[in-house]
């Protein structure tokens, strides 16, 4: 009885994994101090699973999170960021995390 009983409360608290997932792209464009982030990530309810942090780092340094509680539309998230000083070589990494669990990240090189 212990066992199936183990086992139920495993399947159970398990069972909002499930449905969780990380973004699946990230689309990072830098125009001069501009940088445009479209993240992919199809949910059913923007509302109650979307994605609620963004942080983008500039060579390694954290320039900016931002925090969020709905979702641009069912698709995605999309996100405008001021970046004074860019330059040429400057490494922009973007962070998407999903409030239900799971993230990913994007590396871009300033052109």
């Amino acid at each position: 009885m212990r066992i199936f009983i183990f086992g139920l409360a495993c399947i159970i608290s398990s069972a909002g994994v499930a449905f969780a997932h990380p973004p699946k792209s990230i689309i990072v464009k830098v125009s001069n101090a501009t940088l445009d982030v479209v993240i992919t990530h199809p949910v059913a309810e923007r509302t109650s699973h979307y994605i609620f942090n963004v942080t983008v780092k500039v060579n390694n340094q954290q320039a900016i999170e931002q925090k969020f509680t709905v979702q641009n539309d069912s698709d995605k998230q999309v996100a405008l960021y001021y970046i004074p000083g860019l330059k040429k070589d400057d490494i922009i990494e973007v962070r998407a995390s999903c409030n239900k669990g799971g993230d990913l990240s994007e590396t871009v090189i300033v052109e």
